[in-house]
């Protein structure tokens, strides 16, 4: 899955029932192309998870599990693949917000006819999860549209997911219906909650300490609350990698920008 922190983007065993969707009709012009010019993840993909979102679901109701087959071997261009599945959802699918999609296994021979290699992976989505099912097929209908018939897939009878995730998902190991209050509250430029914030942030998460205290002391009345802020951007700032510290301007003016954007809604 992709971010501003460079987060990652983020099975063979008994299949589902007749579900093989693939074997493509379109051919590809050239090799893999992305013919969509728009930003990966939509303003209103983002809006809703920035204002609206809050976890519904369990994990489990989320996930799904398949292989990618490449037809001609060109398991080098999967990125491509990933980026049509999130910008289905993004721009299609928008209040599905979060999808977090990953391969779980390196790349392998196939022993089926027309198919050169297979990689196994898993797609769990943030919400609409009881409609999974239909916004799979949708996706890869998509998919399969913009790139061709160099692939196929294959999807698995549900299981356990493999993937350990937070905070999207009510079975999530540190979920906290609070954050996603806070968030709302604080991405429309509540002070009190940019700098509560810094309570959901990791230990060593002195990165994400250093934005939101940076932020709430821009955002906070004059008081005693704004000069602890103040402090505590100081204090997070020593302790941060220097490309960190390098980069600390532009991830703060990002999210005033956001705010501004967001505060009246």
């Amino acid at each position: 899955m992709r971010s501003l922190s460079g987060m990652q983007k983020i099975i063979v065993s008994t299949l589902f029932a007749v579900l093989v969707i693939g074997f493509a009709t379109d051919r590809l012009r050239n090799t893999f192309s992305d013919s969509d010019d728009k930003p990966l993840f939509s303003d209103e993909r983002n809006r809703y998870i920035t204002l609206h979102f809050q976890p519904k679901y369990k994990i489990s109701d989320c996930a799904i599990s398949f292989d990618l087959g490449f037809n001609k071997g060109d398991e080098q261009f999967m990125d491509f693949i990933e980026d049509a599945f999130q910008r289905y959802v993004s721009y299609h699918e928008p209040k599905v917000g979060f999808m977090f999609l990953q391969h779980l296994r390196s790349p392998k021979l196939s022993s089926t006819p027309k198919i050169k290699s297979i990689i196994q992976y898993e797609l769990i989505l943030s919400d609409q999860c009881d409609r999974k099912d239909q916004i799979f097929l949708d996706m890869v209908t998509y998919t399969l549209k913009q790139h061709g018939d160099s692939f196929s897939i294959r999807r698995h009878t549900e299981k356990k997911s493999e993937l350990k995730l937070s905070r999207y998902w009510i079975d999530s190991p540190d979920y906290n219906p609070d954050y996603w209050a806070t968030l709302h509250k604080a991405v429309r430029g509540d002070g009190e909650a940019l700098y509560k914030m810094t309570e959901f942030q990791e230990e060593n998460d002195h990165g994400g300490r250093h934005l939101y205290m940076s932020l709430a002391e821009i955002f906070l009345p004059d008081g005693l609350l704004k000069e602890k802020a103040k402090f505590g951007k100081l204090e997070a700032f020593k302790k941060m990698f220097p490309d960190q510290q390098k980069q600390a301007d532009k991830a703060i003016e990002y999210w005033v920008q956001n705010i501004q954007k967001y505060k009246s809604e």
